[in-house]
């Protein structure tokens, strides 16, 4: 252990060697360290983008738990509901009403 604290990476290379001498356990480790370094990749995105979304708009309202937690009957109607007649998005022109 006191070799470890040394020198690390001649003692990563010596224990890469040994695990290799086995190639069922060398796998599965592998495929351990893959799949909890893509755990904590999707993790870490995860939050990141929630970061940015409270950073560029200052909202955090409607997150994904926030859409989870809705009845399912709203996220059925909420997206096949048409744009009020009276929005100036929906009027086409493209600009505003003067106020």
């Amino acid at each position: 252990m006191i070799d470890a604290v040394r020198n690390p990476l001649r003692y990563l290379r010596r224990l890469h060697a040994e695990l290799r001498q086995s190639e069922h356990v060398y796998m599965v480790l592998v495929a351990l360290l893959i799949g909890l370094g893509g755990g904590l990749f999707a993790v870490g995105s995860r939050k990141l983008i929630g970061l940015g979304n409270q950073i560029a708009w200052h909202a955090g309202g409607y997150t994904i738990d926030y859409i989870r937690q809705l009845p399912f009957w709203w996220r059925i109607m909420a997206p096949s509901m048409p744009p009020q007649q009276n929005s100036w998005a929906s009027s086409g022109s493209g600009r505003r009403p003067k106020a």
